[in-house]
């Protein structure tokens, strides 16, 4: 099953990379059917149960394919210019320290000991990332959302055939801020792991 939604999700189409969309794929895949009187623990136990389970392991797996497809190229270019800027400040930072003056393009060479050397790349990845945490939340926060309203009506129409409750959307958009924010302290936790 799984291959099957994953070579679904990524179907060549006309010669194009088409995603089908997450709703296509529930719709072809999901089996199970809310039980007359709802769910119980008899009712689960059953074949019903069995077809539930799926469904939302199903459910699960393109919530996962589908974040993958949202985050992976904003990130990769958000990444890469903060790759790009450290890569930067090491550089003029380097200059500075070793006495050296840019030659124009020109490779340039110079002494520095070894831990100056790592304090340069501390530094430089301190200042390209300090300030980041506003583009990385607004980067990341579309695809949870996106993300976290499929999974929620996904979930809700198996376990209750309806749509979910406007409440319970104004939950979920409250927990995925609150998960985007979450993101940009990266830095702090590794910082306090690694110590």
């Amino acid at each position: 099953m799984p291959r099957k939604i994953a070579n679904l999700a990524n179907e060549e189409c006309s010669g194009h990379r088409h995603f089908i969309s997450p709703a296509k794929l529930f719709a072809q895949f999901k089996s199970s059917r809310v039980p007359e009187g709802g769910w119980n623990a008899e009712v689960f136990r059953g074949e019903a149960g069995v077809a539930l389970v799926r469904d939302q392991v199903n459910v699960q797996r393109m919530a996962k394919l589908k974040g993958a497809r949202l985050l992976a190229p904003p990130l990769t270019l958000l990444l890469r210019g903060q790759v790009l800027k450290v890569i930067e400040v090491f550089q003029s930072r380097y200059l500075r320290v070793s006495g050296q003056r840019s030659l124009g393009g020109k490779a340039i060479t110079g002494v520095i000991t070894t831990s100056q050397h790592s304090e340069l790349w501390a530094q430089a990845i301190e200042e390209a990332f300090a300030g980041m945490d506003a583009s990385v939340t607004a980067t990341v926060r579309p695809a949870l959302q996106s993300v976290a309203d499929d999974v929620l009506t996904k979930t809700t129409t198996l376990l209750t055939g309806d749509k979910p409750s406007l409440a319970s959307v104004r939950v979920m958009k409250t927990q995925v801020n609150e998960i985007a924010l979450q993101v940009t302290r990266i830095n702090e936790t590794t910082r306090a792991s690694s110590c």
